[in-house]
């Protein structure tokens, strides 16, 4: 598992970075791409995914940490991830690596 450290409102946040494989094996959502969890400042991503879809769940739970208030508008939340990625992977100055 990588990890990466961030700040988002003042606080560091830890970004989990996990296979599809270390997903499974923590019993985590298989049909889930991404979690965020505000009480213990973590997000948790699978890497085993698109490029597109990498970056739009990261985002998606960016805005989940980043704001309380849309953190159970789901809709919402799904959209601005989806649009986001949309537009900063057209710009063709983003790069994604993910895993192989």
């Amino acid at each position: 598992m990588e990890s990466v450290e961030t700040v988002i409102n003042g606080s560091v946040w830890t970004i989990n970075l996990l296979t599809y494989r270390q997903w499974k094996k923590k019993r985590l959502p298989q049909k889930t791409w991404g979690l965020c969890n505000r009480s213990s400042k973590t997000i948790t991503i699978r890497i085993d995914l698109s490029k597109q879809s990498f970056l739009d769940t990261l985002l998606h739970e960016l805005i989940h940490a980043q704001n309380e208030l849309l953190f159970e508008a789901e809709e919402t939340v799904t959209r601005m991830g989806t649009d986001i990625a949309k537009a900063l992977l057209a710009t063709e100055r983003v790069f994604v690596v993910t895993a192989k």
